[in-house]
C-alpha cells in the first residue's frame, strides 16, 4: 500500500522566520562572515546599550533543559 502526500505548489513562508533570516544574513555580511567579528560587534552593541542583549541563567555542567513530550 502506498500513500500519496499532498504538497502545495508553493511552500508557506512564515514572515517572522523570513525576517530573522534576512537580519541574520545582513549581520553576517556586515561582519564579513567571521564569527569572532560578529561576536565583537554584539559585545560593542551591548556596551553602547548599557545592558546585555542576551540573558541566560547559569546552569550546572550536567543540567539539561526540560523536555516535554
Amino acid at each position: 500500500m502506498t500513500q500519496t502526500i499532498a504538497t502545495s505548489p508553493t511552500p508557506w513562508e512564515d514572515p517572522i522566520v523570513t525576517e530573522v533570516r534576512r537580519v541574520r544574513d545582513r549581520l553576517f555580511t556586515e561582519a564579513g562572515y567571521d564569527l569572532e567579528t560578529l561576536c565583537e560587534r554584539i559585545r560593542k552593541g551591548e556596551e553602547a546599550a548599557g545592558h546585555s542583549l542576551v540573558r541566560r541563567s547559569p546552569r550546572s555542567a550536567g543540567e539539561m533543559p526540560e523536555q516535554t513530550a
